[in-house]
């Protein structure tokens, strides 16, 4: 047993499982009646502390396994509903996509869900092993388990890309989504062990302590991950690969080498300065994907615009958010007239953020907040009569929604 209450009605008056016509409690280690192993003591307490060490096991994986897939299909579910977003799907349309809508991504999502809890399970049996030999074992067999569970998360995530493009005929719904959301799970699950971890509360003072070790373990991981991409063969070269080749541009897997910074660093307070200044979701989210699209280097947008195109888009947006920052700062009423020409300009992302989380910019954007959505419908035509797409920054938005969720929910 692993606790022995007596129940009584009165003093002198017990209530036994007979007098329910109940069976008698089995032993948790042989399944002969509880109270003989108990009296006889047939089994030892290092067997019990053994058994019950499973069962805390079996709860934990159940209850991050749980908890992170919910988070990872409602962040994805969050993002498809965001509205107006350029040239994306949303619950309205479909944006500049001929070869997808809502429903394409709903089937997406659901074939996703056991894909969410499995990358939760890499890093939670990394997180065990780690927590259990940390004292007994070699650096070298303790990297050895850690790309051992690196290779299991990439073929879940391969698997999950088949199941992806099964359910949606062969489209592309969520690749990128696929890729962070993986490392964002079993990065988290791989703390859980940790002083501060997800399945624990998480408050103010220690979030900031978290997030820098979160970052660290993502950059890790996908670092690591980058290492073993050639044993997993892809079928030709990518659209980002490609474009990595050409223009020198990470893409998304950039981004996971510096540990989602445009997320941590910008979206995630960007969002909450809105939300705390009481910007309904919709709008916070459409008003964060802006920033996003502005901040990174979008491969889906170069491969549909152009790498100068899409570094004016990007210079228009960063302007945006810098007139948003100053004071009286009034949202524009179309969109500005030089995105066109050859001139490539860039964007700098310190002095955007600085800019975009101003308190004078978010308050600004709060005030202004039918103007603004009105703006990004603007960004949202535009895009669609160019069939221009921004679905690197939708993917960053849905992993900001899902960094929201964890810190929420932990």
């Amino acid at each position: 047993r692993v606790l022995d209450l007596d129940l009584y009605l009165s003093e002198a008056e017990p209530l036994s499982r007979a007098r329910l016509q109940q069976p008698e409690r089995r032993c948790l280690i042989c399944a002969e009646e509880a109270h003989a192993c108990s009296r006889s003591q047939r089994h030892s307490t290092e067997e019990l502390q053994e058994l019950i060490g499973q069962f805390q096991t079996e709860g934990l994986f159940e209850l991050l396994g749980r908890r992170m897939q919910a988070a990872a299909l409602s962040a994805a579910v969050a993002e498809l509903l965001v509205a107006p977003k350029p040239g994306l799907v949303t619950g309205a349309d479909a944006g500049s996509h001929d070869d997808m809508d809502r429903f394409t991504y709903a089937d997406s999502i659901a074939a996703l869900a056991d894909y969410f809890r499995a990358a939760a399970s890499c890093g939670l049996q990394v997180a065990l092993f780690r927590d259990a030999v940390s004292e007994q074992i070699a650096d070298e067999d303790r990297d050895r388990e850690f790309f051992k569970k690196l290779a299991e998360l990439k073929r879940e995530g391969l698997r999950a890309e088949r199941q992806m493009f099964a359910a949606t005929g062969g489209v592309n719904t969520q690749k990128g989504f696929i890729y962070l959301s993986g490392l964002v799970l079993a990065t988290a699950a791989s703390l859980a062990m940790d002083p501060l971890p997800f399945a624990a509360s998480i408050d103010a003072e220690n979030e900031g302590g978290l997030i820098k070790g979160w970052q660290q373990e993502i950059s890790r991981w996908a670092l690591a991950l980058q290492d073993i991409q050639f044993s997993y063969p892809e079928a030709g070269e990518t659209a980002g690969e490609s474009i990595r080749r050409r223009f020198g541009i990470s893409g998304v897997r950039g981004e996971a080498a510096g540990g989602i910074a445009s997320v941590f660093q910008l979206a995630l307070p960007f969002y909450r300065g809105l939300e705390e200044r009481k910007m309904a979701r919709n709008e916070a989210s459409a008003v964060t994907l802006l920033l996003l699209l502005a901040a990174t280097e979008d491969t889906t947008l170069i491969k549909r615009a152009g790498l100068q195109e899409a570094e004016k888009i990007r210079r228009g947006l960063a302007d945006f958010f810098h007139t948003m920052a100053q004071t009286g700062g009034q949202c524009p009423g179309q969109l500005p007239n030089n995105l066109t020409g050859d001139k490539k300009t860039g964007v700098n992302t310190e002095l955007l953020a600085a800019d975009a989380l101003s308190p004078q910019c978010l308050d600004n954007i709060v005030r202004a907040e039918t103007a603004v959505i009105s703006y990004i419908s603007l960004w949202s035509d535009y895009f669609r009569e160019n069939n221009y797409s921004a679905g690197g920054a939708a993917d960053l938005l849905a992993i900001c929604l899902l960094v929201l969720k964890l810190l929420a929910d932990s």
